[in-house]
């Protein structure tokens, strides 16, 4: 939503006659007096809104007062105001996406440490929130973010319950990121050179072009899961591991070891919402994604066999070809030997 567009949505459910007022100006930027900034926000089609806001007090003893909190308002009032969950509110946040689902506000927003989806319903007291691996994707009513584990994670909205997880590029020495495919249903990752890959005669402005441009040219398409796939129960995601391993030949004293490296996106615990910013899952992108290095870079897969099966008539059968490129790969790789 444009931001003026915004402020205006914000003033006429505050019933305020005009456009909502942010505080800004030399002295709210240098502290010494208050300010007041819009970060993002939403207006559903009934006159209600929700906006994230921060606010700034003029530093006292070397202390400068924050507070970020997301706000509704409708019918010419404030009904509701939740502290937005963050490590420190002093470092800020930055809104991804913010967006109406019915009833239920949904919002993105990287803080310092995380990338965290948050969701608050009427009557707006509490809120539910998601720790991501990243930058996301808004396709349709889900969200999808890049994980260490070489799978593009996703989660349905409102509910914030988890998409299945499919095979995506992973370059654990490199910069990547998930970008939106030219059509609904694709996500694309870009891999980033690093500056030293690139000619020293280039300054700062036109290695950073030629970085981009390259990121570009090196993306690969990832098909997303359809949205009404739902993952099966894990004694039928073993069961097709285990058909997939005998194809390949592995003897049954490695088939645990295969079952735990090649099906850990589909059979590990998906963190669910919780109402706590101390509770989110926390682990380092960086360690999980050398861990997944660890395992399977360096390992030629072709670029079709990323993302979902499109040829797939069933789940089960997607899983089956996800996971036969998944043990493909291993076994490549030397990690499970036959």
């Amino acid at each position: 939503m444009e931001h003026a567009a915004l402020l205006d949505a914000i003033g006429e459910a505050l019933g305020l006659g005009r456009a909502y007022e942010e505080l800004t100006g030399p002295e709210a930027a240098e502290h010494r007096a208050p300010s007041r900034v819009v970060l993002g926000g939403a207006a559903a089609g009934d006159g209600r809104v929700a906006w994230i806001e921060q606010r700034t007090e003029p530093a006292v003893g070397g202390f400068l007062p924050v507070e970020i909190d997301v706000r509704v308002a409708a019918g010419g009032a404030l009904v509701g105001a939740l502290e937005v969950a963050t490590y420190n509110p002093y470092f800020g946040c930055h809104v991804e996406h913010a967006g109406w689902y019915g009833d239920a506000f949904i919002f993105v927003y990287r803080e310092k440490h995380r990338t965290i989806a948050a969701r608050i319903a009427p009557p707006f007291e509490e809120q539910a929130l998601l720790a991501l691996g990243g930058a996301v994707v808004v396709d349709g009513d889900a969200l999808y973010w890049l994980d260490g584990a070489k799978v593009v994670r996703g989660c349905r909205l409102p509910s914030l319950a988890p998409t299945i997880a499919v095979p995506a590029p992973i370059d654990a020495t490199r910069s990547q990121s998930l970008v939106a495919g030219d059509r609904p249903g694709i996500a694309r990752v870009e891999t980033w050179p690093e500056s030293d890959e690139l000619p020293e005669e280039l300054d700062w402005e036109a290695s950073l072009d030629e970085r981009r441009a390259l990121a570009q040219r090196s993306a690969v398409d990832v098909p997303l899961p359809p949205p009404e796939a739902r993952l099966p129960a894990p004694a039928v995601v073993r069961r097709l591991l285990a058909a997939v391993a005998r194809r390949w030949g592995v003897t049954a004293n490695a088939a645990d070891a295969l079952v735990r490296a090649a099906a850990a996106p589909w059979l590990e615990e998906v963190a669910p919402p919780v109402p706590s910013y101390g509770l989110l899952p926390f682990a380092s992108e960086r360690l999980s994604r050398m861990r997944a290095a660890e395992h399977l870079d360096g390992v030629p897969v072709a670029p079709s066999a990323y993302g979902w099966p499109r040829d797939a008539a069933t789940v089960e059968e997607a899983l089956a070809q996800m996971f036969e490129v998944r043990v493909a790969s291993l076994l490549l790789a030397g990690v499970i030997l036959r």
